[in-house]
């Protein structure tokens, strides 16, 4: 079956790509994306153009990656000289090259920077079913006569909206009568832009009156509809720019009031109290403990406050840079093992304490946890963007043991990885770090997982030893004796193994992940709320370590089993995932 839109983008940007391909996916828009429609044994360059050539629209993922990517340059330039519209999604604030600026204009880009993410990519799959629709289709919802050849073909200018149009050999190909919409490049006018060109599906758009009237060949009817539809496409926005962009194009119309209103009402306030400078680039300060409290979460800069969570099992962004998140329900859960399940597993007595008394811990709300740990691409561009230093130095393995190695860190643990392999060699500080940039980027309270969210969230609602039973099995994980091709050797990419009934990967095995616990030896004084990280009783030099890696003996490789490392450490086994609360 054809695909409608192809998916042009930077390995390193795949996250921002499987979101988008997601939300199109969603809306019934058909996607071709590499490296995953390409068949196994079919030649890359070929399966690639040839996709180009039979999807109807081209979406470029936009970032400083894309801008350095001959593949990239290779691949739009071969849509402009198909003919086939290009789309513009920029989830980066950069220029384009000279390269890609002859194909494409930069003010018909789509801006995809202020969180959710989610929002933009629902907003470019709304736009972009319109697009597909064609004429032909818009013509017989109005009972008109349609061209059966023009329905087959791939969709006509006058269907495309002005920021989107197709670019043909460097020129960009400006419709008359959409002019105006040059001066406002947000939601709102690009929305407006896709309405307008469908409501009129005519070969030349005509041009456009002055604001809140007709145009030429357009009765009130048609006008009044378009300004119902594009109202609606407002109405439950939090930005002012959108009601500020209809006033401008319907001054006088039906919810002129309203849309005033709710302009007036989103203003922010006038700031009262000075501007908080920015932090400095080293961040992870390890909160003071303080006995059975709710976990510390990074400070937010002021701005908007911690919205709720997404549907429980719906995955998300929250930025273009962020991690891809799930929301996993609320629910009660018996934490730790039975001493049966260690004494199968030949666990020695005193690694088998840390995981007892049994006991229940109840999860009150809903949370967002990491769909992967943190990855090396993730981390670097925290790197890159703060300038954090996480030094050098970590305990690398030297075939027979860890052994600390000044010249190895995240960049090099030892062995070769890539952008989606989890990042390692970082303590924990380094990734309370990178949580709180993330709450500081978002608004919104990214932190580390307490232990007992973290076992909840590995479990995925079974209470077997693993979640896929109680046996290690082989092909489930990356551990030493997994029967995995990394087994002791590396981390491997993230989602190479199924995922837990939660929809989370590599929660067992590949990388051990720190947690904001301070390390107890048993779970004598847990709490019984999950929220509440492990302080009182607990050695907070020390912090709970879970889920094993890839050098890991595989009877530790299970949901209740635990163990805690130095605050400070940097290992090649050790990374992290986050979870954001409501």
């Amino acid at each position: 079956m054809p695909h409608d839109v192809f998916v042009s983008h930077s390995s390193k940007d795949k996250l921002a790509a499987d979101a988008l391909v997601a939300a199109l996916e969603a809306k019934g828009i058909r996607c071709w994306v590499a490296p995953r429609d390409i068949l196994p044994g079919a030649d890359w360059s070929e399966s690639i153009i040839e996709a180009i050539y039979n999807t109807k629209v081209m979406v470029l993922i936009f970032s400083a990656h894309a801008n350095d990517s001959p593949q990239i340059k290779r691949e739009v330039e071969r849509a402009v000289n198909r003919g086939k519209p290009v789309i513009p999604l920029r989830i980066e604030d950069v220029a384009p090259s000279r390269s890609l600026e002859y194909f494409i204009s930069t003010p018909h880009w789509l801006d995809a920077f202020t969180p959710p993410f989610d929002r933009h990519l629902h907003y470019l799959a709304d736009v972009i079913a319109r697009i597909l629709t064609g004429p032909a289709e818009a013509n017989a919802a109005r009972g008109e006569p349609s061209d059966a050849k023009q329905e087959a073909a791939a969709p006509s200018p006058a269907a495309i909206p002005h920021e989107i149009a197709a670019h043909k050999g460097g020129a960009v190909r400006r419709k008359a009568g959409l002019a105006w919409l040059l001066g406002g490049l947000g939601a709102a006018a690009v929305a407006l832009a896709a309405i307008l060109a469908i409501a009129r599906m005519a070969p030349s758009p005509p041009q456009l009156a002055a604001a809140g009237e007709p145009a030429a060949g357009q009765t009130q009817a048609d006008a009044e509809e378009v300004e119902i539809t594009y109202w609606k496409s407002i109405k439950d926005s939090k930005d002012p720019a959108d009601f500020r962009e209809y006033l401008k194009q319907f001054p006088e119309g039906s919810f002129a009031g309203l849309a005033r209103n709710r302009e007036k009402a989103l203003q922010p306030a006038a700031p009262q109290v000075a501007a908080v400078p920015p932090p400095a680039p080293q961040v992870a300060v390890t909160p003071p403990p303080a006995p059975q409290v709710a976990v510390a979460t990074p400070p937010a800069p002021p701005g908007p406050a911690s919205g709720g969570l997404p549907p429980v099992g719906h995955s998300f962004l929250d930025c273009a840079n962020c991690p891809m998140m799930v929301v996993i329900s609320p629910g009660r859960f018996m934490m730790g093992t039975e001493t049966a399940e260690t004494a199968r597993e030949r666990v020695p007595d005193n690694f088998a304490e840390f995981e007892r008394p049994r006991h229940a811990v109840t999860v009150r709300n809903a949370l967002a946890v990491g769909k992967y740990n943190v990855m090396r691409g993730e981390y670097e561009r925290f790197v890159q963007a703060t300038g954090y230093d996480s030094g050098r130095g970590c305990a690398a393995w030297t075939g027979s043991k860890f052994e600390s190695n000044p010249a190895k860190s995240w960049r090099d643990p030892g062995f070769a990885q890539t952008d989606r392999d989890p990042v390692v060699c970082v303590s924990w500080a380094d990734a309370w770090a990178y949580a709180a940039w993330l709450a500081r980027m978002t608004g919104k309270t990214y932190r580390l997982p307490t232990e007992s969210e973290w076992e909840y969230a590995a479990r995925g609602g079974t209470m077997t030893a693993r979640w896929w039973g109680d046996e290690i099995g082989r092909g489930h994980a990356n551990c030493a004796g997994c029967g995995s091709q990394w087994d002791r050797k590396s981390t491997s990419p993230a989602g190479s193994f199924a995922a837990n009934p939660f929809g989370l990967f590599d929660m067992l095995g590949d990388a051990a992940q720190w947690t904001e616990d301070c390390f107890a030896r048993t779970w004598a004084e847990a709490p019984s709320d999950s929220a509440i990280a492990l302080t009182s009783g607990g050695d907070c030099t020390k912090r709970g370590v879970r889920g094993g890696g890839w050098n890991t003996n595989a009877i530790y490789i299970r949901a209740g089993s635990r163990g805690g490392d130095a605050s400070g450490i940097r290992a090649s086994y050790l990374g992290f995932r986050v979870v954001r609360s409501q």
